[in-house]
């Protein structure tokens, strides 16, 4: 029941402020291209919030009740035929991203900044950015204000385990 609530809290939250996020980005950085693909940037929003409350759990649950509430997320996003693929999908691309970041000392020194970086991949192509030796690097106004929504989107878990007392079914 608890995996269920903080997806469809996530999905009704994104939904409300998806309008606003949209834009502020069309507002502040007006060079922006198109979305990719206009009709999934709000899904790819939702996936990206999701994928960031998970890396949340073993912070605010044990480690068995953790992984138990990430596999019920999953499972539930699953029985969702018209996005239950895609969404898992991506979101072990998040989490893929996020760990890289964490095991390989990246250069940002912040894992989290994975999740706006694909987000904003998602949303405009791996083409977005300047390139520079090699290197892709993002417009840190850019990343900073993705940043800034997707905490504004997350936080499902800690309010969760506030008011409610999980257990194991």
């Amino acid at each position: 029941m608890a995996a269920a609530t903080a997806a469809q809290t996530t999905f009704v939250t994104v939904e409300k402020h998806w309008p606003a996020l949209k834009r502020t980005l069309q507002e502040r950085f007006k060079d922006l291209p198109a979305f990719q693909t206009p009709s999934m940037a709000a899904l790819d929003l939702v996936v990206a919030v999701i994928a960031l409350d998970l890396q949340a759990l073993p912070n605010v649950f044990p480690k068995d009740q953790a992984n138990r509430l990430r596999r019920y997320v999953l499972s539930f996003l699953e029985i969702h035929e018209e996005y239950g693929t895609y969404v898992r999908e991506e979101i072990a691309l998040y989490e893929e991203a996020f760990r890289k970041h964490l095991s390989d000392g990246h250069v940002t020194g912040d894992p989290i900044s994975a999740i706006p970086v694909r987000l904003l991949n998602r949303w405009f192509g791996g083409g977005e950015g300047l390139q520079s030796g090699g290197v892709r690097i993002v417009d840190p106004l850019l990343l900073a204000t993705v940043t800034e929504w997707l905490f504004r989107l997350t936080g499902t878990w800690k309010e969760i385990q506030r008011d409610y007392r999980i257990v194991a079914s």
